[in-house]
């Protein structure tokens, strides 16, 4: 019989395939939807092995719900997106499926989610960055308000949105929402940190929903599919119970209204471990073969009647829904040649697969072969194989491969994958029969994913791919040849976390020397750049043990001695900073002159510089600096100014600089700053320059220098907005990148006081919160971060000055008093940090200035006198400390003045 390979009818034969019958999870389903009440949670568990049915069983469920109560809302959530696994993106998702079947308002959620947004993208205004916030419709009362919002103080806030809803179309509305929760909600937001926010972005979600289902008398039903895949990444004891919190959170926010939830993984739940009150709420349920019984209803529902083939169906496929469809999928084959027979179907489920290949045509099965091997694929990738392996399979046939039950797209983003069976049955197939066409796809993935890198395209999904297929056919050579160059891409992109995640597992896998080598060297990097300092020393060490067992790389092992020296230096531990610096510098010192090792001599002797200009030992910065400068010059000299030459001398410049415009010098000199931004440019204008990020954020430093050297101040306000402009595009490209965070808020609080000083006080308030932003997510990324709580406390004292200058002396004592808090949370967590005491100096001297000026002389006294104990603390921490010096000498006259 002629028939056409597609059409229409058999397009619907595949699409009607139901889930049938199931009766006791169904029964289970409509006695739990049935008896739902505002009194009590309820969540239903369905769980068993993959390829089941429990993902087909919640598509039923969801008809059912319909069938039961079309009333009623139902949302789904898939955790195979990575995505979706995060709570915040969740939510969104939630969101937006709500808005657009159910037309629901979460004016509460967007307005705490676009404030969060703003406040954690904080170089980006609100105004802007509502483009990037998908749910935020144009015109939206919640868009014209962060609109309104933009650049306001906050204790305007609440004025300011009154006035707003006053001229709303929605007016009633709108009040409804403000007079119930509005108010109360944003007088909280704007007070609280962006981490606080987030915590509560679940409530904010529940409350909009839970108005709307009291509002509309309505129940909810929310499916949760795939759970297992929550812990793909990481299924460590530590972690296990966190993964899925946030989701027992949401669950609890409902106890006023009537809402299912129905859980569908591969594992029983064991809530009740934490808490065993959960044993009352969650009803689990098995998943097991489908029953002859429910396989015959099945098979009737696709059309296929005749008993004796059904039989054969049945016995082949075990009850496993995966392999019903492969059968069925087997018949359609075989009804476009012939009349289907029993012998035409396997009754082994191992030979289920070999003999529906049998009935696909030849481009057909060669084009299923070529797609196990990638483990996604998208259409571009597929037009690419099918091309390149001359399968023959039409490419603008695409939409009719996909429609084989078997394979799937992932979450319409435009990708598709092949049932984890199928691919396994297929994989192994032609790994084993055709090992050089095995070899060859998979030397066509890794350099078709190598050149998206190249182009810096789909990151870092391109990077993870081109190294899952280079595992397979690169040598371990070529391999570690491949990392070297390409983890620099990763990491000039800031995809920090990605490349973390890759090493990780490469150093559990490999212990090959040259992998482990280069993994424990590139961790070091990563946890230092995100201040994950214990981990870096951790990977240091085992780094350079491995050279020294080879008894080679001394080069590395200085290499790694100086990121030691970069730790020790961010924890306070100043001495072994020391000690590291010189020992890679001696270790270079015993190696033959060439250009790298002079290099890299210049560079430590700028760090070595920096941490004697720390303990006010001028003298011994002064010569490393020196030093440094020799080297850079002779490799000019040399004809040999690379990229990292170039970013050598911009450091050099800018240390340079920084020592002779300390505090306590004369004059104006301002011409390293200049040569240490033109070093920088040239760096930075390389190709080959390995690390933009940390070098790019070097130069903000530069200009952040500048603005501190010069005298004029549009000058000096034009530098420090170069310096945070530069380090906020340092931040968006890389936010892990702890030091990009704390050197904003260094210049935030310097440009806070210059607008003090100006009596500019509406931007230095707006200076004080990117400040204390910037800190607190340092802190974040890393609590041992001294200078960043240094400098956070610094910010209230520039506050308090702020306040004093605009004569409100009891919120500057305030201020300052909250600035010693802070001091306090200093030496309690970096005790050792070299600035300490003289920033707590700082703080009682500006507080005793305060009280001069409010005529309380007895309490200014006692500041001054606090003063003086804290500079005298300094100086026996760094003996030559000129800033320790001046105050000392100023404040000790001006108590013997009030006292005499």
């Amino acid at each position: 019989m002629l028939k056409p390979k597609r059409s229409i009818k058999q397009l619907k034969e595949t699409a009607s395939r139901q889930f049938t019958d199931r009766e006791e999870p169904r029964r289970s389903y409509i006695n739990a939807f049935q008896s739902l009440s505002h009194e009590q949670y309820k969540v239903l568990v369905y769980y068993g092995v993959g390829g089941i049915g429990k993902s087909r069983l919640q598509k039923e469920l969801q008809h059912m719900t319909s069938t039961l109560d079309d009333t009623a809302i139902k949302v789904t959530i898939d955790f195979r997106e990575e995505k979706h696994r995060d709570p915040s993106e969740a939510l969104i998702w939630f969101r937006q499926q709500l808005t657009q079947e159910h037309n629901i308002k979460f004016t509460t959620f967007d307005l705490a989610y676009a404030i969060y947004w703003s406040r954690m993208k904080s170089q980006i205004t609100m105004k802007s960055e509502r483009k990037s916030i998908p749910f935020l419709e144009e015109g939206s009362f919640v868009a014209e308000l962060v609109t309104q919002l933009e650049n306001l103080p906050v204790v305007q806030w609440i004025p300011k949105t009154i006035k707003l809803i006053d001229g709303l179309a929605n007016y009633r509305d709108v009040m409804q929402w403000w007079n119930r929760i509005g108010k109360e909600i944003l007088a909280d937001l704007k007070d609280m940190h962006p981490k606080d926010i987030e915590d509560m972005l679940l409530v904010y979600w529940a409350a909009d929903v839970i108005s709307w289902l009291k509002k509309t008398n309505k129940k909810a039903v929310f499916f949760f599919d795939t759970y297992e895949a929550l812990w793909e990444k990481d299924r460590s004891v530590g972690s296990f119970d966190e993964r899925d919190e946030w989701i027992k959170e949401l669950i609890l926010q409902f106890d006023e209204v009537s809402v299912l939830n129905v859980i569908c993984g591969r594992e029983k739940l064991v809530w009740e471990k934490s808490n065993p009150e959960w044993n009352s709420v969650v009803e689990q349920h098995l998943m097991g073969e489908l029953s002859p019984t429910d396989c015959k209803s099945f098979l009737n529902s696709c059309l296929i009647s005749d008993e004796f083939i059904q039989g054969a169906i049945i016995q082949g496929s075990e009850g496993l829904p995966y392999y019903l469809d492969l059968m069925v999928d087997t018949y359609q084959l075989i009804s476009r040649k012939q009349v289907p027979e029993v012998a035409d179907f396997s009754k082994r489920p191992e030979e289920v697969l070999h003999r529906f290949l049998k009935y696909l045509d030849r481009p057909e099965k060669e084009t299923l072969k070529i797609l196990s091997v990638p483990r996604f694929w998208t259409e571009d990738l597929f037009v690419e194989l099918v091309t390149e392996f001359k399968t023959f399979y039409p490419v603008t046939a695409f939409p009719e491969l996909c429609e084989f039950s078997f394979i799937q797209e992932l979450d319409q983003d435009g990708s598709w994958s092949m049932h984890k069976l199928m691919k396994q049955g297929l994989y192994h197939q032609v790994e084993e029969q055709t090992p050089s066409l095995f070899q060859q796809v998979h030397t066509f993935l890794h350099t078709y994913y190598s050149k998206r890198l190249d182009q810096q395209e789909e990151l870092p999904t391109a990077f993870v791919e081109a190294l899952h297929h280079g595992e397979r056919v690169l040598t371990t050579d070529k391999l570690v040849d491949w990392l070297s160059q390409y983890s620099v891409v990763m990491t000039n992109n800031g995809h920090w976390s990605s490349l973390i995640k890759e090493y990780e597992r490469l150093a559990e896998e490999y212990s090959d020397w040259q992998v482990q080598t280069l993994v424990q060297q590139g961790l070091c990097e990563l946890y230092l750049l995100n201040g994950q300092y214990e981990l870096a020393e951790a990977r240091a060490n085992r780094a350079i043990q491995l050279y020294e067992i080879q008894g080679e790389g001394q080069i590395q092992i200085a290499y790694l001695q100086k990121k030691l020296g970069d730790l020790y230096r961010n924890t306070n531990d100043y001495e072994k900073a020391v000690y590291a610096f010189v020992s890679a510098i001696q270790e270079l010192e015993k190696v033959q002159e060439e250009p790298q090792v002079l290099q890299e001599i210049a560079w430590i002797s700028t760090r070595l510089g920096k941490i004697y200009k720390l303990q006010s030992k001028y003298e011994l910065a002064q010569q490393s600096y020196q030093k440094a400068l020799d080297k850079c010059s002779r490799l000019i000299e040399w004809g040999e100014p690379s990229a990292e030459l170039y970013a050598t001398l911009g450091q050099v410049h800018e240390k340079l600089g920084e020592l002779q415009n300390d505090e306590g010098s004369l004059g104006e000199d301002l011409h390293h700053f200049y040569q240490s931004i033109q070093s920088y440019e040239q760096a930075l204008s390389s190709k080959e320059l390995k690390d933009t990020i940390t070098i790019r954020a070097h130069q903000g430093l530069a200009y952040k220098r500048l603005a501190e050297a010069i005298s004029k101040k549009e000058e000096k306000l034009a530098n420090f907005h170069q310096a945070i402009s530069i380090y906020n595009e340092v931040i968006e490209k890389a936010p892990e990148y702890v030091d990009g965070y704390e050197m904003r808020g260094h210049a935030s609080v310097d440009l806070l006081d210059l607008y003090a000083d100006l009596g500019q006080f509406s931007p230095a308030f707006e200076s004080f919160q990117l400040a204390v932003e910037s800190f607190e997510t340092a802190l974040e990324l890393s609590e041992v971060q001294g200078s960043s709580r240094n400098r956070l406390s610094s910010a209230y004292r520039s506050l308090g000055r702020l306040y004093r200058k605009q004569k409100n002396y009891s919120l500057a004592i305030e201020a300052f008093q909250t600035s010693l808090i802070k001091s306090d949370e200093l030496f309690q967590h970096s005790p050792e940090y070299i600035y300490a005491h003289n920033s707590r100096g700082k703080i009682y001297r500006e507080m005793g200035d305060c009280y001069l000026d409010m005529k309380e002389e007895e309490q200014a006294v006692r500041s001054y006198k606090e003063s003086v104990v804290c500079f005298k603390k300094q100086l026996e921490h760094s003996p030559g400390s000129k800033t320790a010096m001046v105050n000392i000498e100023r404040l000790e006259k001006l108590i013997v003045r009030f006292l005499a």
